[in-house]
């Protein structure tokens, strides 16, 4: 087996950016990209990574698995772009949607892809679904790569929230009503929204637990909600749930 090592990987944005994001020089992470490269190709021919832990796929770029979770997030990061209405895309060496695979694998592989798979069609058939359907289904995720995954992505948001307590309940109501990366995306720009409102630039913040519980109502909120209202004060005869100071400030 082999693969493809294209002229334009040499000054490649998406390397640089890479290098960046992992502090390495440039030569390092082309060496690690072709690395992990050659091991998909034995471990993940079909791109497919679902079924590996960020541990598993740290070692496969010959890095130690204390740089796990950093690794596969700068693959993912490496290629981010605004798009023209101004939304966050990723389109780095990884992709995380439509689910956990290599980025553009069926484009540079297809033709190893289709001789591999010349005798049995079906299986060509359903390596070529993953990479043109986004209803994937079949192939188990890891349950541990995912666990890892959604404990990231939820200490990224807890990070940024001003008040620690109750972070465990805060994990539970995480982990019930987030659970795809569009969610994950809602709900970064809900805590964006409620760290703009008036009472938490004041200091006043809502437990951990009760905003990760009702944090979809942060995604559109009302000029109430923004707003500087009175406690229990109501807008148009109705109590703004939100009004209600807590009972200590966040310092």
């Amino acid at each position: 087996m082999w693969i493809e090592s294209h002229q334009e990987l040499r000054d490649h944005p998406k390397v640089k950016k890479l290098a960046r994001l992992m502090s390495w020089d440039y030569c390092h992470a082309l060496g690690h990209l072709q690395y992990f490269w050659l091991w998909c190709l034995q471990y993940a021919t079909d791109g497919d990574l679902r079924r590996y832990d960020a541990e598993q796929l740290a070692e496969a770029a010959g890095l130690p698995i204390s740089e796990a979770d950093k690794f596969v997030d700068a693959m993912v990061r490496c290629g981010e772009s605004v798009d023209d209405a101004g939304n966050k895309v990723e389109s780095g060496f990884i992709d995380r949607e439509p689910y956990f695979r290599l980025h553009d694998w069926f484009s540079y592989i297809g033709k190893y892809l289709k001789s591999k798979y010349s005798d049995r069609p079906q299986e060509w058939a359903k390596v070529q679904k993953l990479y043109t359907s986004n209803k994937v289904a079949g192939r188990k995720v890891n349950p541990l790569a995912k666990k890892r995954l959604d404990e990231k992505f939820f200490n990224e948001i807890f990070e940024r929230y001003p008040d620690k307590s109750g972070k465990k309940a805060a994990l539970k109501h995480f982990n019930t009503t987030v659970k795809t990366m569009d969610d994950y995306k809602n709900m970064d720009k809900a805590l964006a929204n409620y760290l703009k409102c008036e009472r938490v630039r004041k200091g006043f913040v809502q437990n951990a637990s009760t905003w990760f519980n009702n944090w979809q109502d942060w995604l559109k909120p009302t000029p109430a909600m923004m707003g500087n209202l009175a406690p229990g004060a109501g807008v148009k005869g109705k109590t703004d749930k939100y009004a209600e100071i807590e009972s200590n400030p966040a310092s």
